[in-house]
C-alpha cells in the first residue's frame, strides 16, 4: 500500500469533508490571514455553488473565475464535491453569500469538462476544468473576465488571493458572508516540493503559496478560486487553488496551486472546441 497517497488523500477528504459538515451552518466572519474585500474589487471571481432545489439558499462550495462570458475556470476536484439532489450554479458579481444586492448573476452549469490527463480523487495533478454556463453573463463593473497568465518563467513574488474560504483552520471551521482577501508569498514548483517530501503527488504545472507559518493561507472552499499577479498594470490569474494539507495554517504548509499558464491553451482550445461544436477532437 502507497501510505503516502494514502495520507495526502486523507488529508484532502478531511478538508472537504470539514466543508461539508459546516456547509449548511450560518457563516461567520477571512481566507486565513486576510481580510475583508471592497464590493466588486474582484469582479472575475464567482462563487460555485450547490443548489438543493428545497428552497433553501444554495451553498457556497467552490470558487472559480471568469473566462469569458459563457465559461467559468475553476478546480477539477470541484466535481468531485457534490451533494445528493439537486444541481450546480455558479454566481458572478457575488461579494456577500449571505443577501442578495442587486449585482448577482446566476447560472446553472450545463457542462463540467475537467481536464484529461486528470486522475479521479481528490489529490493530484491536473487539478483544472471548465465550467459551460446554460447563458452568457452579462458584463459589467461588477462582473467581467480576467486574463490568464501566458508567463513560463518561475513563480515568484507575492500574489492576491480573494475567495469566501474559512477564517478558521479546525474540524468545522468557521466561514465568512463577505468575500476575503491575502496577499501570500508564492513558491516555484521546486522549492514546493521541499514542503511536501515524503507525499508530494505534485508535477510541473504546479506551485505554492502561503506563509510558512501558516499565518496565511487558502483554507476549505478556496478550491478553484484564483491567485492574482499585476502583470504590466493588468491583473492577471496566474493560479488557482487546488490543495492542501490539514490544518490549513500547518507549519511549513503551503497551498498547492495549479499553475495557469501550463493550461492557458488547454482553456482557449477547449472553448474552441465546444463553441464549435467538434468534442470529438
Amino acid at each position: 500500500m502507497d501510505f503516502s497517497k494514502v495520507f495526502v488523500t486523507v488529508a484532502c477528504l478531511l478538508l472537504i469533508s470539514s466543508s461539508l459538515v459546516g456547509a449548511l451552518k450560518p457563516p461567520a466572519t477571512k481566507v486565513i490571514g486576510g481580510q475583508e474585500a471592497s464590493p466588486g474589487e474582484f469582479p472575475y471571481v464567482v462563487s460555485v455553488q450547490w443548489n438543493f432545489g428545497n428552497g433553501s439558499r444554495a451553498v457556497h462550495f467552490c470558487g472559480g473565475t471568469i473566462v469569458s462570458p459563457g465559461w467559468i475556470l475553476t478546480a477539477a476536484h470541484c466535481r468531485e464535491t457534490t451533494f445528493d439532489g439537486g444541481w450546480l450554479e455558479v454566481v458572478a458579481g457575488e461579494f456577500d453569500l449571505r443577501r442578495e444586492e442587486g449585482f448577482e448573476q446566476r447560472r446553472n452549469a450545463s457542462k463540467f469538462l475537467v481536464h484529461e490527463s486528470r486522475s479521479p480523487g481528490f489529490v493530484g495533478p491536473y487539478d483544472i476544468a471548465l465550467i459551460k454556463l446554460d447563458r452568457p453573463l452579462q458584463l459589467t463593473s461588477n462582473v467581467s473576465t480576467i486574463p490568464l497568465d501566458a508567463r513560463n518563467g518561475p513563480m515568484v513574488g507575492f500574489a492576491v488571493l480573494p475567495g469566501w474560504g474559512a477564517v478558521t483552520s479546525t474540524v468545522e471551521p468557521d466561514y465568512p458572508g463577505k468575500l476575503q482577501k491575502v496577499n501570500v508569498p508564492v513558491y516555484p514548483y521546486d522549492a514546493c516540493l521541499q514542503y511536501f517530501p515524503l507525499f508530494s503527488p505534485l508535477e510541473e504545472s504546479n506551485f505554492c503559496a502561503g506563509e510558512l507559518s501558516g499565518s496565511a493561507n487558502a483554507c476549505h472552499r478556496d478550491s478553484g478560486g484564483p491567485l492574482i499577479q499585476t502583470v504590466d498594470g493588468v491583473e492577471t490569474q496566474v493560479g488557482l487553488v487546488s490543495w492542501g494539507a490539514f490544518p490549513c495554517s500547518a507549519y511549513r504548509s503551503p497551498t498547492v496551486i495549479t499553475w495557469i499558464s501550463k493550461f492557458r491553451d488547454w482553456v482557449r482550445m477547449t472553448i474552441e472546441r465546444e463553441e464549435s461544436g467538434d468534442h470529438n477532437n
